[in-house]
């Protein structure tokens, strides 16, 4: 660059491609308003495979201004991809701002997003846009590209990497218009437009950038730019070819597979894509081999995908749920995919629940939202790692350590080493345990249960105590439980031994008892017992002691 060349601070970038010349008029006029001062705005221009009227249309509105840079780009791209990276080639501001030839700026929008800009050093920045009808008259109506889920009674909002909001922020409907970059995050991370997508450019654009952001601001309140919405600005539509439908198909998925890559929260990108994915190729008349390549491209991202979560201004949870259910489904490739998204959904709620104890905090629960994320920060750990913890909470009386919900006492486990362990477990997770036993033992005939409690000897600090998990899933279905099944005619759902030997008072071997009691019932049905070692223990037992 020559050293006499004019240095800006800010540039605006605009694609420009046979646009009616009354809405470019309007944008011209909008930049020349500008209260930063249009002098103090480099403005590059890409005249992008227009026909010789239209440049030379252009070249006359716009020749007599030196802050304004026009180049001609011809090429067989028909989206703003290609002409925005090239406008990008000759920017020299520190930031830079997307304008669309057919949109147009209100007086204060970019002064008073630059300032925020610089005042926070943020990376990002974003103010609201107005949609217009292009009519005639330019007539004017209040409504928004996409909905606003942030908190709106604020002025300006500071987000991080690390912010809970950001997901709030980030939609396939907000595009690259109406905000401002970081020059150096772009270029300092090869972050350009992908011209090979044909809808949703500004959707990875913008993921790109979220991969390396680590500040952005937001101005809830600042309606800057003004959205006209006529026929030369719509989408391309796509045709139900083979052709078209796997273009948009094959964009949906380059859309996930950068969601994920940033480890963010994406959810309504993501799912959004998905849906709309398994609606396209659920179009009648594509072949079967077609829809099938589709699906196994589709399938290990769905998989990897955390769940959608409704809004008030969206969709219900009811319709998250709905859109998940039908991609989900779609793109099943064998019967295990129904337990697997169970799985999932599971593992994000138990992360969610847990995002503000010690551990969730301190693995950052609230920032997983892959699988990727996972497994980098919850790493597998040994008992070590926990028993200092549990010393907290039995000695001391600590809470919230492990899990939010109360530790209603701890499973005695010695698990795959001679150690003993105690996992404190809460009555939540009992729940599962307790239907477990429900269905097992009630639904069963004359069952011999090797099973037992733990002798209640002794409380902790806490207010809990040391059990089996299995005791202390009986004790919840205690009163359920029918005993002594060889007095009983009608055996359904009844035990050989009696109540107490399943809640011992104090320590015994229980061995010699349950046998007694089982070997007086021929009709028994069932052995159950948590470890397959306690059968061959008790079998071995009778051999001794026939």
């Amino acid at each position: 660059m020559d050293n006499n060349e004019r240095k800006y601070i800010l540039s605006v970038v605009t694609p420009f491609h046979n646009t009616d010349l009354a809405y470019f008029g309007k944008c011209l006029d909008s930049m020349k308003e500008q209260t930063l001062g249009f002098e103090n705005i480099e403005w590059v221009i890409t005249l992008h495979n227009s026909e010789p009227e239209y440049v030379e249309e252009v070249r006359g509105l716009c020749g007599e201004y030196e802050n304004v840079k026009l180049y001609e780009l011809y090429n067989d791209n028909r989206t703003a991809s290609s002409p925005r990276n090239e406008c990008m080639k000759h920017v020299t501001g520190k930031y830079v701002f997307f304008l669309d030839a057919d949109d147009f700026l209100f007086p204060y929008a970019l002064k008073t997003l630059l300032e925020a800009m610089e005042e926070n050093r943020a990376d990002i920045g974003s103010f609201r846009e107005e949609s217009i009808v292009g009519t005639e008259g330019l007539q004017r109506i209040e409504q928004m590209r996409f909905k606003f889920l942030l908190d709106q009674t604020k002025p300006v909002i500071i987000l991080h990497r690390d912010s809970p909001d950001l997901a709030k922020y980030l939609d396939p409907r907000n595009g690259t218009v109406h905000k401002m970059y970081r020059v150096g995050l772009l270029k300092d991370n090869n972050i350009s437009f992908n011209d090979k997508i044909k809808i949703g450019e500004d959707v990875t654009f913008n993921l790109n950038c979220m991969k390396y952001m680590n500040t952005v601001v937001v101005l809830p309140q600042c309606i800057g730019y003004g959205y006209f919405m006529n026929a030369g600005s719509l989408a391309q539509s796509v045709n139900n070819t083979p052709e078209g439908i796997a273009s948009l198909v094959s964009d949906f998925s380059h859309w996930i597979e950068m969601a994920v890559q940033t480890g963010l929260d994406v959810s309504n990108i993501v799912w959004t894509a998905a849906a709309g994915s398994a609606r396209m190729l659920s179009i009648p008349g594509l072949s079967k081999e077609f829809v099938v390549e589709w699906k196994a491209r589709f399938a290990p991202l769905i998989d990897k995908l955390p769940p959608m979560k409704g809004n008030a201004k969206y969709y219900t949870q009811q319709q998250a749920d709905g859109m998940m259910q039908m991609a989900r489904a779609f793109f099943a490739q064998d019967g295990g995919s129904e337990e697997v998204n169970k799985n999932i959904n599971l593992l994000w709620e138990i992360l969610d629940r847990n995002k503000g104890t010690d551990i969730g905090q301190n693995h950052r629960f609230d920032l997983i939202h892959t699988y990727e994320a996972f497994k980098k920060s919850v790493p597998l750990t040994e008992y070590d790692f926990y028993e200092p913890l549990i010393q907290l909470t039995t000695r001391i009386g600590e809470t919230n350590i492990f899990c939010a919900e109360p530790l209603v006492g701890y499973s005695l486990s010695s698990g795959t080493s001679a150690g003993q362990k105690r996992i404190p477990y809460t009555a939540g997770h009992l729940v599962a345990y307790a239907a477990c036993m429900r269905e097992i033992l009630l639904d069963g005939e004359a069952t011999f249960a090797l099973l037992e409690s733990l002798p209640k000897e002794m409380e902790y600090v806490d207010k809990t105590r040391l059990d089996s998990i299995i005791g202390a899933a009986l004790s919840v279905i205690r009163m359920e439980l029918s005993e002594c099944s060889y007095a009983k005619r009608f055996k359904q759902g009844v035990m050989t031994s009696p109540i107490e030997l399943f809640f011992p008072s104090e320590t015994i071997d229980p061995r010699y008892a349950r046998l007694l009691f089982a070997l007086l019932d021929p009709d028994v049905s069932q052995i159950v017992a948590p470890f397959t070692w306690t059968v061959l223990d008790t079998i071995q037992y009778l051999e001794k002691n026939h």
